[in-house]
């Protein structure tokens, strides 16, 4: 999935700040077209990243992708229960 999302300018990565030398990936976010929609098929941010909006700014990077394909929305799956 990651593949098809990068192959297809769908993957969106943050990295450490840039002025530190160490530009290792702490979030990423990939999503696939399913017709008119943008579907958001993955989101994480490392733990010890999170709170600081990292998370947001993935979410709205995914907007401002469907906005530019001209696609109707964006849709995600949930699970109604994790078992943790």
């Amino acid at each position: 999935q990651l593949a098809d999302a990068s192959a297809t300018g769908l993957l969106f990565v943050a990295v450490r700040h840039p002025v530190d030398t160490d530009q290792r990936i702490v979030g990423f976010a990939f999503c696939r077209i399913e017709g008119p929609r943008l579907h958001l098929g993955g989101l994480a941010v490392e733990p010890d990243f999170g709170r600081q909006g990292i998370g947001a700014a993935l979410v709205r990077r995914v907007f401002a992708a469907c906005r530019a394909r001209a696609l109707d929305a964006v849709t995600l799956t949930t699970f109604a229960d994790l078992p943790w």
